[in-house]
Order: C-alpha cells, then sequence, then structure tokens
C-alpha cells in the first residue's frame, strides 16, 4: 500500500467516531455529548447550522481547560459566530459528509476534515483563539496517537501536525494558557526535535502552569502532563551532553 493511500486508510478510521457527533444532533430531541457536556437539542436536519447553542457544545470545556473566565469566552464566542471561516470549518466538520469507499469493506461518511482544518487556520490566523483550540484538539487527538514508524506516519507528521499544530499551540500560548504550553512544548520535543526550544518554551510555561493549578483554574491532569513532558525535555538535554562528553573523553 503507499504511503498516500495508506494515509487515507487511517484517516478514514481515525474520523469514523467523529460522524456519530453529528448524527445525533440533527436528530430531533436527542440527547447528545461533546466534550463531556450532555444537553437535550432540537434541531431541523434541513436548517441545520452551526448555531451559539451547538457552540457552546463543542467548545464548551474551553474554561475548564484553559482557566478562561466566563466573561472572556462569552466575549471570544461573539467574535467567532461572525467570523464565516469559523463558522464554515464547523459545518466541514459536523455537518457535511464526503463518501469515502473502503474497498472489500463498506463505504464510510467521514467529516470534510481536511477543509474544516484549513479554515480553523486562517481563522486563528485571524486572532480567533475558540479556532486554534479546536484545531489543537483535532488534531492532538486523532492524530498525534498514530505511529510515525508507519508507512504514512511521516505523511501526518509533514502535511498535519508540522502544518498546524505548531501555529494552534503557539496562540494558545500567547494567551498565556498553560494548555498552550503544553502542546507547544509537546511539538518541539516530540515532532521538530528542537529541545532549546522545548525547554525555552519549558521555562515561561512552568510557573504559568504552577500558579493557574494553585488557583484551581485549571484541573491537575494538565499540569502534571506539562512537567513531565518538560522533564523529558530537560532528561534529553542530560543525555546529550553526556554522550557529547563521553565522545570528547575518546569513550
Amino acid at each position: 500500500m503507499t504511503n498516500k493511500k495508506a494515509l487515507i486508510v487511517t484517516l478514514i478510521l481515525v474520523t469514523f467516531n467523529l460522524t456519530l457527533s453529528a448524527n445525533n444532533f440533527f436528530s430531533n430531541k436527542k440527547e447528545v455529548s461533546f466534550n463531556g457536556n450532555k444537553q437535550a437539542v432540537e434541531e431541523n436536519k434541513q436548517e441545520a447550522k452551526f448555531t451559539r447553542k451547538f457552540a457552546n457544545l463543542v467548545v464548551g470545556d474551553f474554561m475548564e481547560i484553559t482557566g478562561e473566565n466566563e466573561f472572556q469566552y462569552n466575549k471570544y464566542l461573539d467574535t467567532a459566530m461572525k467570523d464565516k471561516d469559523w463558522l464554515k470549518a464547523n459545518e466541514y466538520f459536523y455537518f457535511e459528509k464526503k463518501i469515502i469507499d473502503l474497498k472489500g469493506i463498506a463505504k464510510a461518511k467521514i467529516p470534510k476534515w481536511k477543509k474544516a482544518l484549513e479554515l480553523y487556520k486562517i481563522s486563528s490566523d485571524k486572532g480567533n483563539i475558540l479556532a486554534s483550540y479546536q484545531g489543537i484538539n483535532l488534531i492532538t487527538k486523532y492524530f498525534t496517537q498514530l505511529n510515525p514508524t508507519m508507512d504514512n506516519g511521516q505523511d501526518v507528521i509533514e502535511n498535519i501536525i508540522n502544518k498546524y499544530m505548531g501555529t494552534f499551540s503557539e496562540k494558545l500560548r500567547e494567551k498565556n494558557y498553560c494548555y498552550g504550553y503544553l502542546y507547544n512544548l509537546r511539538y518541539y520535543v516530540n515532532y521538530k526535535n528542537d529541545i532549546g526550544k522545548a525547554i525555552s518554551v519549558g521555562e515561561m510555561g512552568y510557573p504559568i502552569c504552577k500558579d493557574q493549578l494553585s488557583k484551581k483554574l485549571i484541573p491537575k491532569w494538565l499540569d502534571l502532563a506539562f512537567r513531565k513532558d518538560f522533564v523529558k525535555a530537560k532528561t534529553i538535554v542530560r543525555v546529550r551532553e553526556a554522550k557529547a562528553e563521553f565522545e570528547q573523553r575518546g569513550y
């Protein structure tokens, strides 16, 4: 199987379950779940659009994860709802489908994730922090789980992770969210192999994550994940320094 075909099959498999979200939302008086939030919603299939009510379902954990206050979140949402690129990105991701023929297996309907990701980035570049948040969540949930040594692993890293993860995490980091520091640090350690940059991000983010945790603005797992990745970066530095010293001594 070629790299391109392998990538397509992998993307089908990792995005297939996303169709359940939109399909449930289309059904009248059905209970749907997004990011742990459950709410009874009524929506007409013919009039399905990315509404503010639906937005609160799919980005409703933004405050819990970033520590942002409700007033600022609502301001972000007000601005986002006026952004045609962001609205279209969500329509691509949650409502519009493309059919993929898995020859010999079945036909699958999957979100138009690629177009959505491109528009999330455009919206993010305009300052829409919710687009950055959704973009990083999409990437880390479905694509960073792939093994880089797989036939299609390098394609995913080059065409998805390197193209989007850095910029989305930078936007979140610029807002001083521990969540942004975590994934920016993880990006430089795991994918760019730029340990110097990772250490710099870690040193900036450490007191911020610690402060946000002490104020109970973020969940404990987030601070723990950040510290573990920071330790990983510093360990890589120590190992490289030790190796260089051994080589210098002729061992």
